[in-house]
């Protein structure tokens, strides 16, 4: 459970270190941040998949949230949870 807690609350932090960024002009991070996910980093994958869920891009924070999950990424798998449980590009459940 603790591995979980530690990995949510980093996500948590590098998203809204992302957005804060985003919302200042900022879009360079956001760049950077689709490469690293594009190259296949789990965190990066998650956090991409999470920034689209804020931006209300469901189904692409899905397909980016089973990447990440598919690699056992924590934060992601707890990001697609909340997906699920909110119906969010996916079926509520």
């Amino acid at each position: 459970m603790h591995q979980y807690c530690v990995a949510n609350l980093k996500l948590v932090k590098c998203l809204v270190d992302v957005i804060n960024q985003t919302v200042n002009g900022d879009h360079g991070v956001l760049s950077s941040l689709t490469s690293a996910a594009q190259g296949g980093d789990a965190l990066a994958e998650a956090l991409m998949g999470s920034y689209c869920r804020v931006k209300h891009h469901y189904k692409q924070g899905i397909a980016w949230l089973e990447k990440s999950v598919a690699q056992g990424n924590a934060g992601g798998e707890t990001s697609l949870g909340n997906a699920y449980a909110k119906g969010q590009g996916v079926p509520q459940n």
